[in-house]
């Protein structure tokens, strides 16, 4: 029955993904998207993959490192197990996820005794990863309202509704959405005390970790998503797009915000989409936003496999790595 469910669950994830793709592309020629790449200076193509090299390879991997170095030992290691999650993450139609394997593999390098502080670094990694981008959409919002006004327009105007109608309607489900979460609390209680424990394990494991530790992983986590932003403002500059750069935190919030969201394989389709929707409130192209969340997915893919390939040399090392 368990097995029945993850199949259905992954199922669903699949169609979510595929029917966004479709949408996108019916919406958006590919030719037109394509068209794109043509006339733009190739060395902000190949500055923007090397910027997201440095991103994910150095911010990324060391944010991670910072944390699990008596664990690892070296560098190297840590990067290896970091790939081999966004592997698994972004690559392969797993139930496992990137944070189970990681988790594991992290646990066979301590022994019998390493699952509740490998869970609190992993934990702490994700929390601190996502609070410093919502934490820097916190002080960009209301300096640019405005950006969420055209947002709910450009909504409202691909739906087909009028937007003080999409208002009512959206301000209505958020409404119908909250009390129900309301009523589900009140009427079981466990789940309440559940949270509670929830958040207290939280701080439990939160404790566990230095405050140096976490000054590193929240530094590391910043120049992470800087030099992210840098990536894709490097992107327009190569399709002849001018916009300010203080606009990539909204992008790198959704972007970020999609990610965490489990309704798609990998956030396939569901990435591309709010890529495409947050610059096009900006008035950039809807053929150059396609073109941009492409080459982004490109660079994911090829980050991804190069995962895979450490996930090979990891087995093959005589490790005990999960699918061996």
């Amino acid at each position: 029955m368990k097995k029945l469910k993850q199949y259905i669950l992954l199922v669903v994830k699949l169609l979510v993904a595929f029917t966004l793709i479709y949408l996108l592309f019916k919406r958006i020629e590919f030719r037109q998207v394509m068209e794109t790449f043509k006339h733009g200076n190739y060395w902000y193509l190949i500055s923007a993959f090397l910027v997201f090299c440095i991103a994910f390879g150095v911010f990324f991997s060391y944010r991670f490192h910072v944390l699990v170095r008596s664990i690892t030992g070296g560098f190297y290691k840590s990067f290896q197990f970091t790939a081999i999650g966004f592997f698994f993450n972004n690559f392969l139609p797993t139930n496992v996820g990137g944070d189970g394997i990681k988790l594991y593999l992290l646990k066979q390098e301590q022994g019998k005794d390493g699952w509740g502080k490998s869970l609190s670094y992993i934990f702490t990694e994700r929390f601190i990863g996502f609070a410093t981008i919502f934490l820097a959409w916190i002080v960009y919002s209301p300096f640019f309202i405005d950006v969420y006004a055209e947002a709910w327009g450009l909504v409202a105007d691909l739906v087909h509704v009028d937007s003080r109608k999409f208002w009512l309607i959206g301000g209505g489900v958020l409404l119908l959405i909250a009390g129900l979460l309301v009523m589900v609390l009140l009427r079981n209680k466990s789940i309440g005390q559940k949270i509670l424990k929830g958040l207290q394990d939280f701080k439990y494991r939160l404790k566990q970790i230095s405050q140096h530790q976490l000054v590193y992983v929240s530094i590391h986590s910043v120049l992470f998503h800087a030099f992210r932003g840098l990536g894709f403002y490097l992107l327009l500059l190569y399709f002849g797009v001018s916009l300010a750069p203080v606009h990539m935190i909204f992008l790198l919030f959704m972007s970020t915000f999609i990610g965490f969201l489990p309704i798609s394989v990998g956030a396939l389709g569901t990435l591309e989409a709010a890529i495409v929707l947050s610059l096009v409130i900006f008035g950039i192209t809807e053929d150059v936003a396609l073109a941009l969340a492409l080459f982004y997915r490109l660079f994911l893919v090829v980050f991804s496999l190069i995962g895979g390939v450490l996930y090979l040399t990891y087995r093959r090392s005589g490790q005990q790595a999960p699918g061996k």
